[in-house]
Order: structure tokens, then sequence, then C-alpha cells
């Protein structure tokens, strides 16, 4: 039997084997995973529904990673589910950069939903880097 804090291991596995491998159907399910519309992510994103929809119908290339690092944190991802995300989004060289950026994100994501986003922005800042709206 496992640890009680790795009894989630066999439903993280799940979610990732589910996901679809595009980045807005992948975002799509992973909202309605987690109990979201599109509406009620309005309030907890800084980008409007607008954009959310565009993201989530593939109509960029590659996003934001700012707004794909928001949606990790306001959904409170798991960390390995967000790498996973940031590798749908062609994101995932990114985070295996030795910059600043890179592994202060790496940091964020770890802590898996403790951070509210105006709290991590202020972490951003104080870092010197730009906030992620």
């Amino acid at each position: 039997m496992l640890s009680p804090q790795f009894d989630d291991v066999d439903e993280i596995i799940n979610i990732i084997e589910k996901l679809p491998n595009d980045y807005g159907d992948a975002i799509a399910n992973l909202r309605t995973y987690k109990g979201h519309t599109q509406e009620s992510l309005e309030y907890e994103l800084s980008f409007g529904i607008k954009t959310l929809r565009r993201i989530e119908s593939n109509l960029f290339i590659v996003p934001d990673i700012n707004k794909i690092m928001e949606i990790c944190i306001v959904l409170k991802l798991e960390y390995i589910v967000s790498l996973h995300l940031f590798k749908l989004c062609g994101l995932g060289d990114f985070l295996y950069l030795r910059s600043k950026q890179a592994i202060i994100y790496h940091k964020i994501l770890t802590f898996e939903g403790t951070f509210q986003v105006d709290y991590i922005n202020k972490l951003l800042v104080e870092s010197g880097l730009n906030p992620l709206f």
C-alpha cells in the first residue's frame, strides 16, 4: 500500500493518459475535470473568456507561456500534469532552460495550487521578472 502522500499517483497517471494530444482540448478537459466552466474561470484569470476560448480552440501556434502558467495555477494542476501541458503547448523546452524565469516557474509549479496568482505575480516582480499579466 502506498503512503497517504502518494494516494493520487494512479489518478494523476489516469489524467495524463486521457489527455488529448492537442493543447486546446487538453486544457478544456483539465478545466472540466477540475469542475470549472469557461465562465467560472473568467473571474479567476487575468485574461478574458474570449482569449480562453481561443486557447482552447488551438488558435495559437504556441500559446503565451504566461497564460498557460496562469491556467496551471488557477486550476491547481499537479506539477507533472502542468509539465505535460507545457509540452503539449510546444513550451516544454522552455522549462529546461537555465534561465531565472524557467527556474522560478518550476518552483511555482511545484507548489501545486498553494498560491494565488496575485501572490505569484508579487514573487515574480520581486525576482525582477514580469508578472503573469
